[in-house]
């Protein structure tokens, strides 16, 4: 029992002296020491985001138009994963114009330009590897792309209106 203890205490003292502040001696200089530590937390950002207008439909063919955008993370395997929600029903992606809707399809391409993979409402998409590690706002340039299409189908199918929503992108640490 008295070894139990004595190693206990030999713990306590090692473990909270390891993370201890030290005075310094009366003298005419005098020196102490103090333990500095900070959590950094894994963050990410995106940003340089555009809104996308498709403008005047002319009856003919599918509609697509994308953005490219700045994804920033400081871990340092780029990784983060993404997710989009649209704002229809269920979070659809669709648009509206107050009462009839028209679906769109969504693709993230982790990289810039079109392509990319089709992505679900809701589902995110993991392993993201491109995301730029250096600057938040990725030095003034872009990294990846969102691509939205309105099939000729959908779009033919819909009465006349003006037809809105809204995208939302939530990119999270992976």
């Amino acid at each position: 029992m008295k070894q139990v203890i004595k190693t206990t205490a030999v713990l306590l003292t090692l473990t909270s002296a390891a993370f201890a502040a030290s005075d310094g001696s009366l003298g005419s200089t005098s020196t102490g020491e103090l333990d500095i530590s900070i959590t950094l937390p894994e963050v990410v950002r995106i940003s340089d985001m555009d809104d996308l207008s498709f403008g005047t439909y002319d009856r003919s063919g599918n509609e697509t138009a994308n953005d490219n955008v700045c994804i920033y993370t400081n871990d340092a395997q780029a990784d983060y994963r993404i997710t989009l929600t649209g704002d229809g029903a269920g979070n659809a992606f669709t648009v509206t114009d107050g009462t009839n809707t028209v679906a769109y399809a969504v693709k993230w391409n982790d990289a810039q330009g079109t392509g990319g993979t089709s992505v679900s409402t809701g589902v995110a998409l993991a392993n993201q590897t491109n995301a730029n590690t250096q600057d938040t706002g990725c030095n003034g340039g872009t990294n990846a792309n969102i691509e939205v299409t309105f099939q000729e189908s959908a779009l033919l199918a819909a009465p006349s209106g003006n037809y809105s929503g809204t995208l939302t992108v939530m990119v999270e640490p992976n």
